[in-house]
Formats: C-alpha cells, structure tokens, sequence
C-alpha cells in the first residue's frame, strides 16, 4: 500500500485537474488501508500485557505525524508547488522498501523460531 500510496502523490503532482482528483482517491484509499495494516501489524508483533502500551505509542505518532506535517507542507508549499507532493511520494516508496526489507527479515526470524513454516 506504500507503493501505491507514493504513486497517489505523483499522480496529485502532474498538474492536471482529473489526474489530480483520481490521485486524491487513491491515496485517501492507501491511508485508510495503511492505518488498518499498521494498527493489525503492531497487535499482532506485540506481548499481550504491552498491546495497550504499542497502540498508545501509534497513536500518538499518528497524531504528531498530523500535527508536524501540514507545518512542514506548507513551508514547503511556499517553496514550490510540487515539493509538499514529491516529498510525500518520495517518503511513500521509502517506507515501501522498509517495509519489504524488514517482511523478509521477519520471516526468516519466525522460521527459525516456529517448527511449522510460516506463509506470507
């Protein structure tokens, strides 16, 4: 959903109304779906007496994320246009290739500890 959502933010860059809009819905799609995954992921990776604790920690990134980046954007915005959208695309695929990286390596660790194969 990162890539997807870092296509989203190319697509809202091309400076073509339409394109811009089907953009928007893409990415509004990707950010209520990469909220969902996030907040089932941390659930899931957690100890059972620390749920409460990792789901407070997202919380409060999420809403300092909301907080800091229309801060940042419009700085940005002021800049240049294209910045506040290329950035965010940018930092989408980023956290794509994190998210890949650190899928295998997780993996390879829950092999070594399960008997069973795990399927991803």
């Amino acid at each position: 959903m990162f890539f997807i959502a870092g296509i989203s933010f190319l697509l809202m860059d091309t400076g073509i109304f339409f394109i811009f809009l089907i953009g928007m819905i893409i990415s509004a799609f990707a950010q209520s779906l990469i909220r969902v995954i996030t907040t089932s992921q941390v659930v899931g990776e957690s100890e059972p007496i620390m749920k409460g604790e990792a789901l407070g920690i997202l919380a409060s990134l999420s809403f300092a994320g909301m907080a800091i980046g229309p801060l940042i954007s419009g700085a940005t915005f002021e800049a240049h246009h294209n910045i506040p959208f290329l950035s965010s695309a940018f930092l989408m695929f980023s956290g794509f290739l994190v998210t890949f990286i650190n899928r295998r390596r997780l993996a390879k660790l829950k092999m070594e500890e399960s008997p069973t194969p795990v399927v991803y």
